[in-house]
């Protein structure tokens, strides 16, 4: 008796220190940048000139925090929230849009609340990430090379909107248009 009582001591010790994952956010988009398109999303976070990047484990490459849509009902924005949340733990607030990959992948413009400096090179992913991330951390999209990311031709589209994320004045529709179109020359 005495042996089986330490035995399920010991299972609940074990899954009660277990940390299971705090319920996901709701989708959090600002108003004015409301969006209903559903598809692909991804959040671009531009601080001062840090780049938010994760580093995939497997390929070893870095990309923005991306992702297939989940259901019929979740727009591009929400997916976008929803795997900065899943591959990073930041809660964030989605914005514009910047631009539209050639696989019509939507990069919006994300913005985090304070504590950050963009020039932190590594941020710990909490432990109940289910990802396969290894890194998470902020790099000058300028100075990296195609190779190193998953998705090497959308590297131009990300450093023409990581540059538009910088400007003050609102992207107008065509600027957005002529930006995911010279991405696909290459």
């Amino acid at each position: 008796m005495k042996t089986y009582t330490i035995i399920i001591l010991f299972l609940l010790t074990l899954v009660g220190c277990t940390q299971a994952p705090p319920p996901a956010p709701s989708c959090r988009v600002h108003i004015d940048y409301r969006d209903t398109h559903q598809g692909n999303g991804a959040c671009l976070v531009r601080i001062q000139d840090g780049l938010l990047t994760v580093k995939h484990e497997q390929s070893n490459a870095i990309d923005l925090p991306r992702g297939n849509f989940l259901s019929q009902t979740e727009t591009s924005q929400c997916g976008a929230h929803r795997h900065m949340w899943e591959q990073t733990g930041l809660n964030v607030k989605v914005a514009q849009l910047l631009g539209v990959t050639a696989q019509g992948l939507r990069i919006y413009a994300c913005h985090l609340g304070g504590g950050f400096e963009g020039t932190e090179e590594v941020i710990d992913a909490p432990s109940w990430i289910n990802e396969s991330i290894d890194r998470i951390g902020f790099i000058d999209p300028f100075v990296t090379r195609y190779e190193a990311w998953q998705h090497p031709k959308d590297l131009i589209l990300i450093r023409d909107a990581y540059v538009a994320q910088g400007r003050t004045e609102i992207l107008s529709d065509a600027e957005i248009f002529q930006m995911s179109h010279e991405n696909e020359q290459y």
